[in-house]
């Protein structure tokens, strides 16, 4: 099970037991409902800071010191083995732990203190040469006595075998004393490659991923590698990749499970039907032949019944049952059920009522075993397409995209206030002597600046500048079609107050001259833009956003609340596209509700 640490700023913790912990840049599914072991999690460290972090010495075990409401507390990660993720109070005791067990060497309960697992050997960096000479007394080969004495994973017990020239099934006991030193320079190359990591992750011919390693190892040398910056980096597109695959696997033995369970049930179908078909044909026939032969059969039964006695003689050709109410006959070698009760007519039309039911059943059946078709050629077609996609990248956030923000053709920054603090902020820090600064004189709108790279701003970009200050004003709520929008310089904006009076936060005085622009239109525009870190929502007027994207729709105020518009537009933008639709899909709603203005709306054009 995989826990997801948020922390600030715009940085993912995944742990897992007996798996990882690493900083992730992938997209993470969450679950619409925690687990209780993660609300517990929540409860103790929502909003608190990260003071430490670390393991003890070769042990695989990851410390994270967090200062909360609640207190101190410590957040355990084992990655060893089935693993484990516990939680401990300031004295060391656990207040919760994923999983329970009492062992022989330490016990892991509820309010017990919190002990470390004991060592499985002396950690490298402490190897010295009279430790390694303990080898020659270790039984078995060299790697398992390697493996006994120091605390390293197989892989590098391997390594060191092969960097000290030795072979791994030669006996511990026949070491000499220049094959331990050997040992234990390679015990110390280790170390020193690990001060100095080059990480990659190792692949066989065909690309598939066989190992992640902090450093080059000899045992992969014939084998391809992929390298990365950091230790994390690599670990992160491994373990992710891994997931990957694991839940492709998942999916796939339930697909193929579903599809043999739909092709039970097309076979029991399909052998239904054939009978269907036959009781249809029989019965049919048995009507048929009653009326062809109907001067005998009645005769038949004239005699069946003026019979006096039981003993009186039944006439060839007919059997009687034991209540003598029912009576077989056989006709052109088709033996035909009837009842003495009932005249030939009746027993007839008997027949073509049965004939009749079976095939409505038919009927009925035929378009089951249509659905049973195309649900079974859904799976199977399912089963073909499936393949393995990472997870989308999360993308860095710049800082302009805690506001409304937009960019215009020839890259001039277009940024607005969300409410009182944003404005307050967006002036006080990030306003410069070239913008140009749009508001309204209606109350609840936003500031909006106008940030040019080079040139002026010019009268497309104030057009556009306006339009967003006008359409995330309280006009759009109102749900009025225009409103009117005016622009002034930095210098006119200032925070001191007429004597007497006070500004409230994010409101500012405006000295000097206004422009005013009349009747600007509400409308905005959100679309999708491709970038190489995934797909990327993009939103404002109209003009910035097509001039990134053809990818757009627009809205204006209407009556679809803010989420059901968001929804509407990932499906609109989603139909347009074909390899990256499921890529669109599964953007999150909120990437959308951040460019619809407050009051909701209806999309205008597609």
């Amino acid at each position: 099970m995989a826990f997801l640490l948020t922390l600030h700023p715009q940085a993912n913790l995944v742990m897992e037991a007996g798996r990882r912990v690493h900083l992730t840049h992938y997209r993470v599914e969450r679950p619409d409902t925690p687990s209780l072991f993660c609300s517990i999690l929540r409860r103790h460290l929502r909003g608190g800071t990260v003071q430490s972090v670390g393991v003890e010495d070769f042990e695989r075990v990851l410390f994270l010191e967090v200062s909360s409401d609640e207190g101190t507390r410590k957040l355990v990660v084992e990655v060893f083995g089935g693993g484990n993720v516990l939680l401990l109070d300031e004295k060391g005791a656990i207040v919760q732990a994923l999983t329970y067990r009492r062992m022989r060497d330490r016990n892991i309960i509820r309010g017990e203190t919190y002990r470390l697992p004991p060592p499985r050997g002396t950690s490298p960096e402490q190897a010295s040469l009279l430790m390694l000479s303990s080898l020659t007394g270790q039984k078995g080969d060299v790697a398992r006595a390697i493996g006994r004495v120091l605390s390293i994973g197989s892989p590098y017990v391997e390594e060191v075998v092969l960097r000290a020239g030795l072979e791994k099934a030669m006996p511990a006991s026949s070491l000499s004393d220049e094959q331990v030193k050997s040992i234990l320079e390679a015990v110390s190359s280790l170390i020193r490659d690990l001060g100095q990591p080059h990480p990659r992750i190792v692949s066989n011919d065909i690309g598939c991923w066989l190992d992640i390693v902090p450093f080059p190892l000899l045992q992969y040398e014939t084998k391809r590698n992929i390298e990365f910056v950091t230790c994390n980096e690599a670990a992160d597109a491994y373990f992710t990749e891994l997931a990957s695959k694991t839940q492709v696997i998942g999916e796939t033995a339930e697909t193929e499970a579903n599809i043999e369970e739909q092709r039970r049930i097309l076979r029991q179908q399909e052998e239904r039907i054939t009978q269907l078909e036959e009781e249809a044909s029989s019965n049919q026939r048995a009507g048929n032949l009653l009326y062809v032969h109907f001067s005998e059969v009645q005769g038949l039964l004239e005699v069946v019944r003026q019979r006096k006695s039981g003993s009186d003689r039944v006439p060839e050709g007919i059997s009687l049952d034991n209540d003598k109410r029912r009576a077989k006959i056989k006709i052109e070698d088709q033996e035909i059920d009837l009842d003495l009760r009932l005249s030939v007519h009746e027993n007839a039309a008997g027949y073509y009522e049965l004939a009749k039911g079976a095939r409505q059943k038919m009927e009925g059946l035929t378009k089951a075993i249509q659905e049973a078709e195309r649900r079974l050629k859904s799976r199977q077609e399912k089963t073909i397409t499936s393949r393995i996609r990472l997870p989308s990248l999360v993308r860095r956030r710049a800082w302009y995209e805690s506001f409304h923000w937009a960019r215009t053709k020839t890259g001039t920054l277009i940024v607005g206030g969300r409410d009182a603090t944003t404005n307050e902020i967006l002036i006080k820090k990030h306003m410069d002597t070239k913008d140009l600064v749009f508001h309204t004189d209606a109350p609840g709108a936003p500031f909006v600046l106008a940030k040019p790279n080079d040139s002026l701003v010019s009268e497309d970009e104030i057009s556009q500048a306006a339009q967003m200050a006008a359409s995330y004003s309280s006009a759009w709520k109102a749900r009025l079609a225009s409103a009117d929008v005016y622009w002034i310089r930095p210098e006119q904006v200032t925070k001191e107050a007429p004597s007497g009076e006070y500004l409230t936060r994010g409101a500012f005085m405006i000295r000097g001259q206004k422009n005013y622009l009349r009747n600007v239109q509400l409308r905005i525009s959100i679309g999708l833009l491709e970038e190489e870190g995934g797909l990327q929502v993009v939103g404002g007027p109209q003009e910035s956003v097509h001039a990134q994207t053809e990818l757009a729709v627009e809205i204006i105020p209407g009556r679809l609340s803010s989420g059901a518009l968001a929804k509407e537009v990932r499906r609109k933008l989603a139909s347009k596209m074909s390899d990256l639709r499921p890529s669109a899909l599964a953007l999150p709603l909120e990437e959308f509700q951040q460019f619809i203005p407050p009051g909701g709306g209806d999309i205008i054009s597609s």
